[in-house]
């Protein structure tokens, strides 16, 4: 039985290799703003950060076979270290993440990541392709709908016209997820057989 848990195809682009600069040096502090789930619990919504790599992968562990094959259309055992590494060394020129975790009072000694999003830009078409996946105790909670709509936010700020992904025909919670954000979207056949192609129009700024 295929979950019906929100997820996105990855970005078709591999992440790039994070330059000597990002690597080194002291974290810095990261801003976020605080999300309610339905179910009252409070979240962080922040972008990704290079000291995310263990929470990512740990966050990894907890999906479902079916959610890690429908996020990169191929089954993993496991997200390695460097490429932990890679997803959080984000190229902000080309691409942006963003993740949700727990407040730090409820989890003092390390957050852990709750849900991921991100999306590689083409700057051609002013497109962005996106990913969004979230943690399977944290499915049909809303953190899906903000993400998408984070995501859909940052398109906008960067003068871009669409954002796009690729989703399995079957995942119906994610389609009807699509369906029912604001704005104007349209979900088409896909290039491979079972995959369905969305996109969702990006509003420019109004001046």
């Amino acid at each position: 039985m295929k979950s019906s848990a929100p997820v996105y195809r990855s970005a078709t682009r591999p992440p790039r290799r994070p330059s000597a600069h990002k690597q080194g040096g002291a974290a810095e502090p990261v801003p976020g703003v605080e999300v309610i789930a339905h179910d009252g619990r409070k979240l962080l919504l922040r972008p990704i950060h290079p000291n995310d790599a263990a929470a990512l992968r740990r966050a990894f562990d907890r999906l479902t076979p079916e959610q890690i094959r429908s996020r990169f259309f191929f089954r993993m055992n496991e997200l390695s270290e460097e490429v932990a590494q890679r997803l959080c060394n984000v190229d902000s020129e080309t691409s942006a993440a963003f993740v949700v975790t727990d407040t730090d009072d409820v989890a003092p000694a390390g957050v852990e990541i709750r849900a991921e999003a991100r999306m590689h830009v083409d700057a051609v078409t002013q497109s962005a392709e996106f990913a969004v996946v979230v943690d399977p105790c944290f499915i049909g909670q809303g953190i899906g709908g903000i993400l998408l709509r984070c995501l859909v936010a940052e398109c906008r700020r960067r003068g871009l016209l669409e954002l796009w992904g690729d989703v399995l025909a079957d995942n119906h919670a994610m389609l009807d997820l699509v369906r029912h954000l604001e704005g104007k979207h349209t979900i088409e056949q896909g290039s491979e057989a079972g995959v369905t192609r969305v996109r969702i129009a990006v509003a420019p700024v109004a001046i």
